[in-house]
C-alpha cells in the first residue's frame, strides 16, 4: 500500500530542490522572473508557484526550464547502486545531494 504522506513528503522535497536550483540560476544570470518567464513562455505567476515550490511540475516543464537554464534541474544516476535502491526515502540517495 502507498503511504500518501511520504509520497506528499517527497513531492515537496523535489519542489524545493527544483525552486532552490531555479533560483540560483536566475541569480546567476543576473534575471528577474519576467525576464524568464519570457524567455520560457511560462507565464511570469506560473513562475513565481515553482520559485514557491508549490507548482506540480511535469517532465515537459522541467525540460523546458532545463532548455532555458542550460543545465539539469534534475538527474537520475545512469546506473543505480544497492545503496541508492536501499535507502528508499531518501531523495538524497536519488539525486546525489546532501540536506537543503
Amino acid at each position: 500500500m502507498v503511504n500518501e504522506k511520504r509520497i506528499d513528503a517527497r513531492m515537496m522535497k523535489w519542489k524545493s530542490l527544483i525552486a532552490d536550483r531555479l533560483k540560483k540560476g536566475l541569480e546567476i544570470r543576473e534575471w528577474n522572473q519576467p525576464k524568464f518567464a519570457k524567455e520560457a513562455d511560462m507565464r511570469v505567476s506560473f513562475v513565481n508557484r515553482v520559485l514557491q515550490a508549490e507548482a506540480n511540475l511535469t517532465l515537459q516543464t522541467i525540460c523546458k526550464l532545463e532548455e532555458v537554464l542550460g543545465y539539469d534541474l534534475i538527474s537520475i544516476p545512469s546506473t543505480f547502486e544497492q545503496s541508492s535502491l536501499d535507502t528508499r526515502g531518501s531523495v538524497e540517495a536519488i539525486s546525489g545531494t546532501k540536506g537543503s
